[in-house]
């Protein structure tokens, strides 16, 4: 279970918008580099990847503020630095207000922490990409990675079982970070022991669970039956 508040993840959030805007601000100076692929998200560039969450940015907002679904028009290459701070300054100030304001979610949590929490996760991880794309080694922090584990297990995985998206596994695998956290994946039987442990960093962890990293990546070390495990992580985990 997560133990950060409101004012961590708007903490978090703002490290992470600062920083993608500082890996854009570095990518701006050449076509070459907005051209660059990213990986995790195929067909996608540098510059792609910008317009994504300049558009993430925008859809938020207008579901905190109840507005409509205008998609917002996209900066020509020399203004992209521009825009892409103007949306995460419009993103900072709309999820500036305390955690318990009631918005529209797409889950039952109805309050704005849960937009706090989404949005330091969908910046930081796609902040890793540009990074990535751009050939430098991302990090991601400790702790919002032990949460980002978190909120795939508790809240997007059940999402995908619920939405028909994916179907429960009858075996469970469970992550371990070197910390000592846990979690699991699928479920255990009445005499069952989970068919395999995963373990490694939050921050690879966390990457593997959003397919930044592949599950037999060496920063990864694994006890019990990696077939069946395989089987498992496989799976739809997130959208």
């Amino acid at each position: 279970m997560t133990s950060l508040r409101s004012a961590d993840y708007v903490s978090h959030l703002d490290r992470e918008l600062t920083a993608y805007a500082a890996a854009l601000g570095a990518a701006v100076t050449s076509p070459v580099l907005l051209d660059r692929p990213v990986p995790a998200c195929p067909g996608w560039n540098a510059r792609d990847l910008t317009h994504h969450l300049i558009s993430v940015h925008a859809w938020v907002a207008q579901a905190l503020l109840g507005g409509g679904d205008n998609k917002p028009e996209m900066p020509e290459d020399k203004a992209l630095l521009r825009g892409f701070s103007a949306s995460a300054t419009f993103l900072r100030e709309v999820l500036d207000a305390p955690g318990d304001t009631a918005c529209w979610t797409f889950t039952e949590a109805r309050a704005v922490l849960f937009w706090q929490r989404r949005q330091s996760h969908e910046n930081a991880i796609h902040r890793w990409d540009l990074e990535s794309a751009l050939g430098h080694d991302g990090q991601l922090d400790p702790d919002l990675a032990a949460d980002g584990i978190d909120e795939v297990v508790t809240m997007f995985w059940p999402r995908q079982i619920q939405l028909g998206r994916a179907v429960e596994p009858d075996k469970q695998v469970r992550l371990r970070s070197l910390t000592g956290c846990e979690w699991a994946i699928g479920r255990l039987g009445p005499a069952d022991d989970p068919c395999a442990t995963v373990s490694g960093s939050t921050k690879d962890l966390c990457l593997a669970l959003w397919g930044r990293i592949g599950w037999d990546d060496r920063s990864l070390t694994w006890s019990g039956d990696r077939t069946m495990a395989a089987a498992v992580l496989s799976r739809s985990l997130v959208p």
